[in-house]
């Protein structure tokens, strides 16, 4: 099924939610020009060239959805897949944050100063306490902790590939049984989200329970480090969740049907429309949040602890 964009507001929504991820799309390009340009800590900036261009591969295909209906389903999950990578890119970026040394004229990375920085700590808890704690007292125990983490972030990027590959074989064998933005238990796509759902509460934990621990690591202070997680943590949630609970306004009747439209159908055109509008937002929290202003070096004599 396809919208018809000669409807007043099929074809609003689709001008007003373009406009919306040009105006997105010019922030992020500018801020990946100002990053480029400004090359004071290599090992951090390169990673947020990654998270600038998230407001833009997640919202064009979006947007595209809007334009091919249901068909264009498909797209939802090339956007999940990069939703997942940008929290592996986010914890590559914080590790080059703790490590950083100055050299002069900017900063450069240091693993031993990393690790050290994570040995001060001795110990930490997971995000759910009863999982009990987590001892960093040698470097061996801190490698493990963060094998621990990054292994979680991989297997969130696998996940995603692996359902995108399962959704494409689904749809050449029986594509029918798919269908698109319905929340029921006899059809795929119910299942795949409740996979997802599963999977992002299990990476959710891993990483609330890498902010939990670096939050004590006293280098990071004035970095807003845990405000650029939970930004990014709830845009996420935030994409994966939004749908479900359009669907589900959709199957309990607060969204109404018309002569041309089935519920769901109008549940997904609203849902993919808000998202776009969202991703100015998101691109302006990521101006705020990751100004290369931040890698600066202070001439401050305060900041010496930054140098080892």
């Amino acid at each position: 099924m396809t919208y018809d964009q000669r409807e007043l507001g099929i074809g609003a929504g689709i001008w007003v939610s373009g406009i919306s991820l040009i105006v997105a799309s010019y922030i992020c390009l500018s801020m990946i020009y100002e990053n480029r340009k400004h090359r004071y800590f290599y090992e951090a900036q390169k990673m947020l060239d990654f998270i600038y261009f998230a407001p833009i591969i997640i919202g064009w295909p979006t947007w595209v959805i809007i334009l091919l209906g249901n068909e264009g389903g498909i797209f939802e999950y090339i956007v999940d897949i990069y939703k997942a990578m940008i929290f592996y890119f986010l914890i590559s970026y914080v590790l080059a944050m703790i490590g950083r040394i100055s050299d002069g004229k900017g900063y450069v990375y240091n693993q031993e100063k990393m690790i050290n920085s994570f040995l001060s700590i001795e110990r930490t808890g997971f995000f759910f306490l009863f999982c009990g704690k987590i001892k960093l007292r040698n470097k061996k125990w801190v490698k493990s902790f963060l094998f621990y983490v990054r292994l979680i972030s991989v297997l969130y990027i696998v996940t995603y590939i692996c359902i995108f590959i399962a959704i494409l074989l689904l749809l050449y064998v029986d594509g029918d049984n798919l269908h698109y933005g319905e929340i029921d238990p006899n059809y795929g796509y119910f299942w795949i989200n409740i996979t997802i759902i599963c999977v992002t509460i299990l990476s959710s934990h891993a990483l609330y329970t890498f902010i939990h621990t670096i939050k004590k690591i006293p280098n990071l202070k004035g970095f807003r480090i845990k405000s650029k997680f939970y930004i990014i943590e709830v845009f996420a949630m935030l994409i994966q969740v939004q749908p479900l609970i359009f669907s589900a306004f959709a199957e309990w009747n607060w969204i109404s049907d018309n002569d041309k439209y089935e519920t769901d159908e109008i549940a997904s055109f609203t849902s993919n429309f808000i998202l776009c509008i969202e991703m100015v937002i998101f691109a302006f929290m990521l101006k705020v949040l990751f100004p290369y202003t931040d890698y600066i070096p202070s001439t401050d004599s305060s900041n010496e602890p930054l140098k080892i």
